[in-house]
């Protein structure tokens, strides 16, 4: 990860999670506020739980049986849902790479 990697959001709301459970309810619960065209964006390092709130997200969403591996190496996995696509992206690797990543939030508009 590139010293520049800023360790907390520009904007938004910060959670303390006790554990990997807690992670979950959390996920399902934002996942049935969820609709189609909204962009939930995860910020933390490495082992704080992104992919586990995006495995419980995309099981609540109807694919309950699907694999959600981190995209840490393929930088985007698409799990196509009863209502919509759900886009999980890793972009860990890219901040600081090039100028495009201070439009992240332009472009995260348009997804």
């Amino acid at each position: 990860m590139p010293d520049a990697y800023p360790t907390a959001p520009p904007d938004g709301a910060e959670f303390g999670l006790a554990d990997l459970a807690a992670t979950g309810r959390l996920a399902r619960a934002v996942a049935m506020q969820a609709r189609p065209g909204d962009v939930i964006g995860l910020w933390g390092g490495l082992g704080l739980g992104k992919t586990s709130f995006a495995r419980a997200f995309i099981r609540a969403g109807g694919a309950e049986s699907e694999e959600v591996p981190s995209p840490t190496f393929t930088l985007v996995q698409v799990y196509d849902l009863s209502d919509a696509a759900v886009w999980h992206f890793d972009l860990a690797r890219l901040v600081g790479h090039g100028p495009w990543t201070a439009r992240l939030p332009e472009i995260a508009a348009h997804v």
